[in-house]
C-alpha cells in the first residue's frame, strides 16, 4: 500500500463530464492508500477515503488515522496525523480571525 496525500488536498470539485479515467484519478485523490493487489479500475483499490471530492472531513481523517493504526498501516497512520494537524491548524486560525470580526462559528 502506498501513501497517495499530496501537497495540496483540495484538487478536484466536481466530476460531471470528465471521462471515466479522470474520474477514477479524481476517486483515487480522495484516499489516503491505494492497495496495488486490487485490479486497477475498481473502487476496492481505494482505502482510507478522507473527503467527497469537494471537503476534507476531519472524522474522516480521525478513522483513516485510527484504522491505519489499528491495522499497522504505518504510512496511512502518519499520513492522516499530518493531515489532521494541518485541518486542526486551519481551525485555530480560523477561529481567530472570527473572533477578530466578531463572529462566531
Amino acid at each position: 500500500m502506498r501513501t497517495l496525500i499530496q501537497a495540496s488536498v483540495f484538487a478536484l470539485a466536481f466530476l460531471g463530464s470528465a471521462s471515466f479515467a479522470v474520474a477514477q484519478a479524481a476517486f483515487g485523490r480522495w484516499h489516503l492508500g491505494e492497495d496495488d493487489e486490487e485490479a486497477e479500475g475498481s473502487r476496492r483499490r481505494y482505502k482510507f477515503p478522507y473527503g467527497d471530492f469537494r471537503n476534507v472531513h476531519r472524522c474522516a481523517v480521525l478513522r483513516a488515522e485510527s484504522r491505519g493504526g489499528q491495522y499497522k498501516y504505518t504510512d496511512i497512520e502518519l499520513a492522516a496525523a499530518h493531515l489532521r494537524e494541518m485541518l486542526d491548524t486551519l481551525m485555530v486560525g480560523k477561529r481567530s480571525t472570527e473572533q477578530e470580526h466578531g463572529s462566531s462559528i
